[in-house]
């Protein structure tokens, strides 16, 4: 695939994620352990930050393909310990691992393509061949 087409998938998954985020609470429930004072955090972590890659990939940037593998790192760690969590709890939470398990899912899918596309921006080819011997130099008297 193209790095631009793998930019275009990226910035599609990020979207979901972000759709994820939005619907987490109608599905899984308001989270009741999260103090108020963290929520402006958790909105920055998932909606600004893949906003602003979102934006940064349809500009060109290719660090934010890197940024993205970095994003879906974290989401992913942070899914994984969710499911952890939820399932050693033993609780009726099933809704909220399930929800981990398909956002971990889509965070890898993110990891995957954004670190191919930063793979493949960068290898525009063949590297150069040798350059051409130095000829002497002949005066032209």
């Amino acid at each position: 695939m193209k790095p631009r087409r793998l930019r275009h998938i990226v910035i599609v998954l990020l979207a979901a994620l972000m759709s994820c985020a939005a619907l987490r609470p109608l599905i899984v429930g308001p989270v009741a352990t999260t103090p108020s004072g963290q929520l402006p955090v958790w909105n920055i972590f998932l909606f600004i930050i893949p906003l602003g890659l979102g934006a940064f990939l349809l500009a060109g940037a290719r660090w934010a393909l890197m940024g993205a593998v970095m994003y879906g790192t974290i989401g992913l760690a942070l899914d994984l310990s969710t499911i952890v969590q939820e399932l050693t709890r033993g609780g009726g939470g099933t809704a909220a691992w399930v929800m981990s398990l398909v956002t971990g899912l889509v965070n890898f899918g993110v990891i995957l393509t954004a670190g191919q596309g930063f793979l493949r921006q960068g290898a525009n080819g063949p590297p150069p061949g040798s350059l051409p011997p130095n000829l002497p130099f002949r005066p032209s008297c």
